[in-house]
């Protein structure tokens, strides 16, 4: 391993980063950074708050959904310097989000320190339900590619499984070690989810029954 570059850009905080799927562009800290251009800063996104996690909209890859520290969700254009609209519901700070598509239609689920997660229906840009049986701040929030899977990671060490299609819940996983849930990503072609926390890695397997399991830790 080779460190290529390094380069000061200011941040006050810890930023999350997004890396286009197409452009040779890196979005963090609300501003837009060209790796083919010297990794010059190209724009900047004057969001309200603090941003928590950014995400690209692989749909419309001209767009991206941003979680922000005041409870909104912002979403925006490469293109302009306004943000396109802002979805309110949350009751504290967000912490996570991810696109998904249910009925032809693309939603966004969200997870925030008021213990809940919300799905947006992103056509209609509201809310259309709210998951409230965490009982803890969710940390981290994914959906499954291909499946009708949602899940979520909380601070008290816990994982929900959720259906995409009607969000009953379908299988908890209490984490008896390894600090709460600092990430969720699902392994390509697979129906493994790979859980990191603080002093652990875990991996849980879905299988087509909406069974769950726990395969291993650290």
């Amino acid at each position: 391993m080779q460190k290529i570059k390094s380069f000061h850009a200011d941040f006050r905080y810890i930023i999350p980063l997004a890396v286009h799927p197409i452009q040779p562009c890196v979005l963090s800290s609300g501003k837009l950074w060209d790796w083919n251009k010297g990794w010059k800063c190209t724009r900047t996104f004057a969001t309200s708050s603090v941003i928590f996690q950014v995400m690209f909209n692989q749909e419309d890859t001209n767009s991206f959904a941003a979680a922000l520290q005041d409870g909104t969700i912002e979403v925006w254009s490469l293109d302009s310097p306004v943000r396109n609209y802002t979805l309110s519901g949350h009751l504290d700070q967000v912490n996570c989000l991810d696109f998904f598509r249910r009925d032809n239609h693309q939603y966004l689920i969200t997870g925030s320190n008021d213990c809940t997660a919300k799905i947006w229906d992103l056509q209609e840009m509201a809310c259309i339900h709210t998951v409230e049986a965490i009982m803890s701040p969710v940390i981290f929030a994914i959906s499954l590619p291909g499946r009708p899977y949602l899940v979520t990671g909380s601070k008290h060490r816990t994982v929900q499984v959720w259906s995409s299609t009607d969000f009953r819940l379908v299988r908890t996983v209490n984490l008896q070690a390894g600090g709460p849930v600092r990430g969720l990503v699902c392994l390509m072609d697979s129906r493994r989810v790979a859980i990191g926390q603080s002093n652990s890695l875990s991996i849980m397997e879905i299988d087509d029954e909406e069974a769950v399991a726990s395969e291993g830790s650290k």
